[in-house]
């Protein structure tokens, strides 16, 4: 439910689910927020939810827009969070997500696009108690456009300073390797990459992901390379491919941030899908989508 004016901009208020403000970082994310993209490397920090909450987007002005959000995401009986749920949704973050707010500024003129976003989600008790989920994060970067090619860049920083093994998402009970001396209470996330409209049905994007965690967690480096090829103007093809290697003491996958969460890939009974420690993976994202 919402009001919009020229002048004034838009006020929206209610379940927002997915325009949680940290998702609008697909803007300056060269694959787009698909299978292998921002996401990936901060186990899926970007998919936070917003629900019960408002939003305010301004007009343009000069090229300037801002936009800002804050989300209660209560339940009956518990003011500060939702219900959770069996820690595979990314609507409750693994265990029950608490107040979420954030700020967006983007400018946009001729061929540059540049964005910055500051956001919070905080746990059940109002703290920033796991990096990839219940944090803090400032992300800026920018797209230049130059004829048929694009480019992207970005950086992006999380922060949990109440993190401990033992608030993560899963708590941490399996054998962590030699040099790890804590959870993560802070990660640097930086990303650059190219798209190519190669024709008016081709196009082709590559990107270089790389995360790098405190407290001896060690870092990532992912490689991607996607192509889209359109049968029409609502019907396209679409495949992508992954590569990333891990440090000695990083295990992060190609997962979706739920199915691969922080800790040993033996923590909780094995659930976890991300690689040992030190180990790389491969993957690849083939399908076709239709708009309607």
């Amino acid at each position: 439910m919402g009001l919009s004016n020229d002048t004034y901009g838009m006020f929206k208020l209610g379940n927002m689910g997915a325009g949680e403000i940290s998702q609008d970082s697909w803007d300056i994310d060269p694959q787009l927020m698909q299978q292998y993209a921002v996401q990936t490397l901060v186990r899926g920090r970007n998919w936070a939810q917003a629900g019960n909450g408002f939003q305010y987007t301004s007009a343009n002005f000069g090229g300037v827009t801002l936009e800002g959000q804050y989300e209660l995401t209560n339940t009956p009986g518990n003011w500060n969070g939702t219900s959770g749920g069996g820690g595979t949704q990314p609507s409750n973050l693994g265990n029950p997500q608490g107040r979420t707010d954030g700020i967006k500024v983007v400018y946009t003129g001729g061929s540059v696009e540049l964005l910055a976003i500051y956001d919070e989600v905080r746990d059940q008790k109002g703290q920033f108690s796991d990096v990839y989920t219940t944090s803090r994060t400032g992300i800026v970067g920018g797209t230049y456009v130059w004829g048929p090619l694009k480019v992207y860049i970005g950086y992006q920083r999380l922060s949990a300073p109440n993190a401990t093994f033992a608030n993560q998402t899963n708590a941490v009970t399996g054998t962590l390797p030699t040099g790890v001396t804590g959870a993560p209470t802070a990660v640097n996330h930086e990303w650059g990459g190219l798209a190519w409209q190669v024709s008016p049905f081709v196009s082709v994007t590559g990107a270089v992901f790389h995360a790098n965690a405190n407290n001896g967690n060690g870092n990532a480096t992912m490689y991607t390379l996607a192509g889209t090829y359109n049968l029409s103007k609502t019907t396209f093809l679409h495949t992508e491919l992954a590569y990333v290697t891990n440090s000695s003491t990083s295990n992060v996958g190609l997962g979706n941030g739920y199915s691969d969460y922080y800790g040993p890939n033996t923590n909780e009974g094995g659930t976890s899908n991300a690689p040992n420690y030190g180990k790389n993976q491969f993957g690849v994202n083939v399908g076709i989508m239709h708009m309607f």
